[in-house]
């Protein structure tokens, strides 16, 4: 046990040689709040607040075109809340639940295998990875 500890700390002290100090800077001490309040292994860790329900700049608004639409992925959490992340072809990406609509399609569901969505009575299940259907015309 006690070569592997010595094999292990000689690795990490030749990394840190080899690690570039220049053009490096810690992030503001401020940015580690979080992870100091809610200490990531702990058992009595839980979620944080939940974020404002005001649209990012990188969520697009609703009527923002998403041609070429892939479904990138989805997480679902125990409760059963869940939402999903549709990448468009120009490579803008929004976040979806349950309810919104995207390009005509409404989303009815969402679980860990993809989205089901409908369209004037139309059903279409889009696995992971898979690409949304056209608006019919």
């Amino acid at each position: 046990m006690t070569r592997l500890f010595a094999c292990l700390t000689m690795s990490l002290v030749a990394l840190a040689a080899a690690w570039p100090a220049e053009g490096f800077e810690l992030p503001p001490r401020e940015s580690f709040d979080a992870t100091v309040q809610r200490p990531l292994f702990f058992p009595s860790r839980r979620a944080g607040p939940p974020p404002d329900s005001a649209p990012t700049e990188a969520t697009p608004p609703a009527s923002a075109p998403m041609d070429g639409a892939r479904l990138i992925g989805v997480a679902v959490d125990r409760q059963g809340r869940a939402v999903a992340v549709l990448r468009a072809g120009a490579g803008t990406e929004r976040r979806v639940v349950v309810g919104d609509t995207i390009q005509g399609w409404v989303i009815e569901a969402i679980g860990r295998s993809g989205l089901g969505l409908t369209l004037a009575g139309q059903r279409v299940s889009v696995p992971v990875l898979g690409l949304l259907p056209k608006t019919p015309e």
